[in-house]
């Protein structure tokens, strides 16, 4: 009995050990999303893990989780069979560890996202700054062949350092 026991439990960590690792490398939040929702089938003998605002049903496995960015979720496991013995104490602990994963990776992955937008785009626009545009040239022009037609077009407005100095940054902003 305690070597089952002691197996079941290593291959819950083992288990665990691999859902931390896939789930921290994700690097947007639809991704830890997906990591974590095909991670819980994978220890939960095939069930698709969620997370929700609302707790869990009926007979699935539920725990909270608070993450920065989302708030107050839930991490849920879906009801098991009725043949099946119904989840356990260490069930729910080893989800509480991976809620806790999961709220982590979550927000690195919002605060990567916010970074990278942050770096490639323009905060009053909304286009992409010079950054973002010479890699999507440079994206563009690898792998193109001779006949390929692409071209660039620059964009000028004359008067424009006139506008700021005369009528104030915010009209500025305006006419951009």
């Amino acid at each position: 009995s305690s070597r089952v026991e002691a197996t079941e439990d290593r291959h819950r960590l083992d288990g665990l050990l691999k859902a931390t690792t896939e789930i921290l490398a994700a690097t947007t939040v639809a991704l830890a999303n997906a990591a974590v929702s095909s991670l819980i089938a994978s220890l939960f003998e095939g069930k698709v893990g969620r997370i929700d605002k609302d707790g869990p049903a009926e007979g699935e496995l539920g725990v909270p989780m608070t993450s920065e960015r989302l708030g107050n979720r839930y991490l849920v496991v879906p009801a098991r069979s009725v043949l099946i013995v119904s989840y356990t104490e260490h069930d729910r602990r080893l989800l509480e560890t991976l809620a806790s994963v999961t709220a982590s990776a979550l927000d690195k992955a919002a605060l990567h996202e916010d970074v990278t937008e942050q770096a490639t785009r323009d905060a009053l626009t909304g286009l992409a700054n010079r950054r973002a545009f010479e890699d999507e040239l440079q994206s563009s022009v690898i792998g193109k062949r001779s006949t390929d037609v692409s071209g660039v077009m620059f964009l000028d407005l004359d008067g424009f350092k006139k506008i700021n100095d005369e009528h104030g940054h915010k009209a500025g902003d305006e006419v951009l």
